[in-house]
């Protein structure tokens, strides 16, 4: 990866290469945290359910 990031003629596609692969780690890690921890998963719901009344009725907004 060190190799990427030094190479002079690839400069805008290696930190979008390192944006992605900072996405996928904190896409697994979200998941992994809503599989094992019982609590991310009730805010999930919780941010589910506000987030569905905010789109029916604007003025309902939690």
């Amino acid at each position: 990866m060190g190799r990427l990031l030094r190479n002079p003629v690839r400069t805008g596609q290696s930190s979008v290469e390192l944006m992605l692969l900072i996405s996928v780690f904190v896409v697994g890690i979200v998941a992994a945290g809503y599989a094992l921890v019982p609590s991310i998963r009730a805010g999930f719901v919780t941010m589910s359910q506000g987030a569905s009344e905010a789109y029916v009725e604007p003025s309902r907004a939690p």
